[in-house]
């Protein structure tokens, strides 16, 4: 992917009280995927490396690219990024560092992708709580919360706790 359309870049850090194996393993499972990422409405794999993603973002319409693992260092770091003719170009990286004082892992997510408009498009998306910032952090938190807890808390009702749990094959 030529770095020149990725002129928007994003980057966060959570720590979580859990081994960085463990919180690695969950990220690359696509599996938890629906728990994780907001406005997932589909998932499939395809191999060990790519998968097709489908999100409905509310106000924006759906979204769909094929993402491909580029680097993969398991229990530290992977990298994706999108292939062919994605709906929204990108590439991401989560990186898994031991915390200070044996407080769990450090996740990092970062994300790189082509706004139109740029921070401007950012700033104008977070009046709405709808920009790229907002979406890593959402994805960041629910990681949080699936790997501490084992749920995610939705504000969704029981109908959209039926639906995530369907879309992520448990009963």
């Amino acid at each position: 992917m030529a770095d020149e359309k990725l002129n928007f870049s994003v980057r966060r850090t959570i720590t979580i009280a859990r081994p960085a194996q463990e919180l690695y393993d969950l990220c690359r499972s696509l599996d938890a995927q629906p728990h994780l990422v907001p406005d997932l409405e589909a998932i499939e794999h395809i191999d060990a490396l790519r998968s097709r993603w489908r999100l409905n973002l509310r106000g924006i319409g759906r979204r769909q690219w094929q993402a491909v693992i580029s680097q993969d260092e398991p229990g530290r770091m992977f990298t994706w990024t999108t292939e062919g003719d994605a709906d929204i170009a990108h590439e991401g990286t989560f990186i898994f560092k031991a915390a200070p004082r044996d407080l769990g892992t450090e996740v990092t997510l970062e994300i790189r992708c082509h706004l139109v408009g740029g921070q401007f498009t950012n700033a104008m998306s977070k009046i709405i709580g709808r920009s790229p910032e907002d979406f890593i952090s959402r994805i960041l938190h629910g990681l949080k919360q699936l790997a501490e807890t084992g749920e995610v808390a939705t504000n969704e009702g029981p109908s959209g706790r039926h639906r995530r749990r369907a879309m992520a094959g448990v009963k």
